[in-house]
């Protein structure tokens, strides 16, 4: 009976923990971060809403990319807080370069 219940305890925790592996996260750090720039890019640059969801159409359509994988990346990625961190920082880094002027 215990061996049985210890049994049922250790599938139990396998389940929800993966067994100890991490899921892949849906897009590599570098398809995210061109991504959200192009997309900050033309959610500046949009004259409307239609305008910015069109022109957020073709970018993720040109990328390859959904926008459930976009949001998958984000939930996701906490689990390795310095790969988060360096793909914000090069978000900003970007958006920061593309409005200095030259």
């Amino acid at each position: 009976m215990v061996r049985g219940a210890a049994v049922l305890v250790f599938a139990a925790t396998c389940l929800l923990a993966g067994c100890g592996r991490e899921a892949a996260l849906p897009l590599e750090q570098e398809q995210f971060v061109e991504v959200m720039v192009s997309l900050r890019r033309a959610s500046q640059e949009s004259s409307s809403p239609s305008d910015f969801e069109a022109r957020k159409r073709v970018i993720l359509q040109k990328a390859g990319v959904t926008e459930d994988q976009l949001r998958a990346y984000a939930r996701a990625a906490p689990r390795d807080p310095r790969a988060l961190a360096e793909a914000y920082d090069s978000i900003a880094a970007r958006l920061q370069r593309y409005h200095e002027p030259e």
